[in-house]
């Protein structure tokens, strides 16, 4: 096994994700408020999906599916949770006995709040 993005930093991090899962539509990227951020991912060259059945050929239809609902870059768009346990791909290692729902964490006030050593201290 390998990791399947081993990026070197956040900048060729991002590169190998936009080659996984090819270019992002700029509304694909309204969650980004930094300008500079939302610009230099709208000029990576661009690039289409790469083919989940190449690069993991021995993988299940299933998996594939699976792993195609949760590689997306817009978070909206992105299977959820819920959904993803519900797969066809984990219904075998499924135990529901075993299974809770926790709650809803809201992060609205981390992502409002000035990032600084103390504030990050504080939310912990």
């Amino acid at each position: 096994r390998k990791p399947l993005l081993p990026g070197e930093d956040y900048i060729h991090q991002l590169k190998l994700i936009v080659k996984l899962v090819g270019s992002p539509a700029e509304d694909d990227l309204w969650y980004i408020s930094n300008r500079n951020a939302r610009s230099f991912m709208m000029h990576l060259p661009q690039s289409p999906p790469s083919d989940m059945h190449v690069l993991f050929p021995e993988a299940s239809e299933d998996a594939i599916d699976l792993l195609q609902r949760m590689l997306v870059i817009d978070p909206s768009n992105r299977i959820t949770v819920e959904k993803a346990l519900v797969s066809a791909y984990l219904a075998p290692v499924r135990e529901d006995r075993l299974e809770i729902t926790g709650s809803k964490v809201d992060v609205s006030d981390i992502e409002a709040m000035t990032l600084s050593k103390i504030n990050l201290q504080r939310m912990m």
